[in-house]
């Protein structure tokens, strides 16, 4: 397990292999049982390998989860905590560490991941932490950075104020970048109205960009709704909620010095103006320098339809994409939209939740979770229906979902791009509501395993169990609030994993895994070998990808004998062409298990 030290908020990592680990508890470990309330949660998620951390090599899976904590709210007010959850995580910590518990309310924590996971860049990589902090005479922001590896921050432990302007400043969003620092925005009121500003932070927590930040929209009325996501180049993109004038939604996107990329205007290019109202803002890069948002949104129905848009990354509709978006969905009753995540470069999921096609138009109606799947031009995916692929129609309600994708590869390439959902579920009216999941394959059917219609069982336990996050790890690690001891400690933290074939809170325990060796030298000039040991004979692709996940060169696929085997690659892509410097992944998959190492590759 992936452990922190509290007192000086220095990060310490000790990796244990599962077997050590004990039994699973069935629904969920404690992260987070303290006195008084937690909630708020954010989480990010890591996956490497433990031969980053000095011990023999295994997969690792990190969930770092932070929330708002009332554990001192009568004497200092809230504050934020955070911990770090690995599959079927030792439970001793169960009340989290501080990463802000000043004076005051510390409230509404955001995550982000920042840096390369790599063992080279080690100290650059870490998540940063931002919060809507009340010490001063009003609301500022403060963020702080907690390292993923050993090495100490150089931050103040009371975090660094990021923005301290006259007025509040308010609902943090943050998106890291490869440098060690992070893109921070929020909704500033220094005006009397609110506006959108943000700064950039560097791996030192010294602030970039003008003192107290630079605004992304000062246009008149309220802009608030924020969310941050990456650009791809260490810039940012943003969107909001506008009433500048009627409602509207609205983007921008600032490059890595605080200027405007080409193609964007000042106060932000319109995604949608044509709406009636507009409510439940998702946003999301596309996988290709743009953007993608999904809201719920009521210019013909008056119950609220979802919609969704795709922004190029020179800030116009993508091509196939009109001016106000497209319908995503249109049921006969309240439709929300609920999350969106991108396929490649350029398709979406949009998941939503309400009414289906086949509900009778009554109040007595439930709220179920629809999916739809787009493509890059704004088209449904062929083989997907029209009205969406209900995720769960249980005759309860289901709400609070929560969806990533789930990318499957075979040889090198990747074999299919699914979706994983989970949410709140009151099928059980005797227990509370609980949190199930289900994972969908690319064509919207149900991946073949455990899985089974409207979803799998993560918690069950007494009392209510409520707002899910989820994060992708070598299984599925989900995080949520917890009632269950509501009389001893109000809502609690606690965390549980799912695995790729639906089982829930099992031990991953590696039986005679295969091995893949250090790559000799590294850095490197060029050529570079790698040893691999095969314990049984295997069907496996070794290749080398790049930090965004894309496939350099593919070096063997098919039929393997047991033994050792030696890989080797001299710095060339599939045509034959000499790579650019930079960190790179050799990555080896059999049908069963993978592993990878990180090279550095020098001009």
């Amino acid at each position: 397990m992936l452990r922190a030290c509290s007192a000086a908020l220095v990060t310490a990592t000790l990796v244990l292999p599962a077997s050590s680990l004990g039994y699973c508890p069935r629904f969920g470990s404690p992260v987070c049982v303290a006195p008084g309330d937690q909630s708020r949660l954010s989480a990010v998620g890591y996956t490497g390998d433990s031969w980053c951390l000095g011990v023999p090599s295994m997969p690792v899976a990190l969930m770092r989860v932070v929330w708002q904590d009332e554990r001192d709210a009568p004497i200092n007010g809230s504050d934020v905590y955070f911990w770090e959850v690995h599959a079927c995580m030792d439970s001793s910590s169960r009340t989290g560490s501080p990463v802000s518990n000043d004076l005051g309310n510390q409230s509404r924590p955001a995550e982000a991941i920042s840096g390369l996971p790599s063992c080279y860049y080690g100290p650059t990589f870490a998540s940063i932490v931002a919060w809507q902090d009340d010490r001063g005479l009003d609301s500022d922001i403060y963020a702080h950075r907690l390292p993923i590896f050993s090495a100490p921050s150089h931050w103040d432990s009371a975090g660094v104020r990021i923005c301290g302007a006259p007025g509040d400043q308010t609902e943090p969003a943050l998106v890291g970048n490869s440098r060690g620092g992070a893109v921070i925005g929020w909704v500033d009121r220094r005006s009397g109205s609110a506006d959108i500003y943000a700064q950039r932070v560097d791996s030192a927590g010294v602030a970039v960009w003008d003192t107290n930040g630079i605004p992304i929209c000062a246009a008149p009325g309220d802009q608030t709704d924020l969310g941050v996501t990456d650009d791809g180049e260490d810039g940012a993109m943003f969107c909001w909620l506008d009433r500048r004038s009627g409602y509207a939604i609205y983007a921008a996107r600032v490059t890595a010095d605080g200027t405007l990329a080409p193609g964007w205007m000042t106060d932000g290019n319109p995604v949608v103006t044509s709406a009636s109202n507009i409510a439940d803002l998702r946003f999301t890069a596309d996988g290709a320098g743009g953007l993608l948002a999904a809201w719920s949104d009521f210019r013909t129905d008056s119950n609220g339809d979802v919609y969704g848009q795709r922004l190029g990354g020179s800030g116009a509709p993508a091509p196939g994409w009109p001016l106000n978006g497209v319908p995503v969905s249109a049921g006969v009753g309240p439709q929300r939209a609920a999350e969106i995540t991108p396929v490649g470069a350029g398709g979406t999921f949009v998941v939503w939740e309400g009414e289906g096609p086949t509900h009778a138009q009554t109040l007595a109606s439930s709220s179920d979770i629809f999916a739809q799947r787009l493509t890059p031009s704004g088209e449904v995916q062929p083989g997907w229906p029209a009205e969406g692929v209900a995720v769960c129609n249980d005759p309860a309600d289901q709400e609070h979902a929560r969806a990533i994708t789930w990318m499957t590869y075979t040889y090198g390439a990747t074999a299919d791009s699914g979706l994983i959902v989970t949410w709140v579920d009151h099928r059980d009216p005797t227990n509370g509501p609980d949190i199930y999941a289900l994972r969908l394959r690319g064509n919207g059917t149900i991946t073949p395993g455990l899985w089974i219609p409207n979803g799998v069982l993560v918690c069950g336990a007494p009392d209510v169990q409520d707002f899910p996050v989820i994060v992708p790890g070598v299984s599925f690690l989900l995080a949520w609030v917890d009632y269950r001891n509501r009389s001893e400690n109000g809502a609690d933290v606690y965390a549980s994993n799912v695995a790729v074939n639906g089982a829930v809170d099992v031990a991953r325990v590696p039986d005679r895994p295969l091995t893949l060796g250090s790559p000799r030298p590294n850095p490197a000039h060029r050529l570079v070998t790698l040893s691999l040991e095969l314990p049984e004979d295997a069907t496996l692709t070794a290749r080398v990808i790049d930090i965004s996940g894309r496939r350099v060169r593919t070096l063997t696929t098919g039929p393997q004998a047991r033994g050792r085997h030696d890989l080797t690659w001299d710095g060339r892509d599939d045509s034959g062409h000499a790579v650019r410097a930079g960190l790179y992944f050799v990555k080896v998959d059999t049908q069963e298990k993978s592993q990878a190492r990180s090279v550095i590759l020098l001009p």
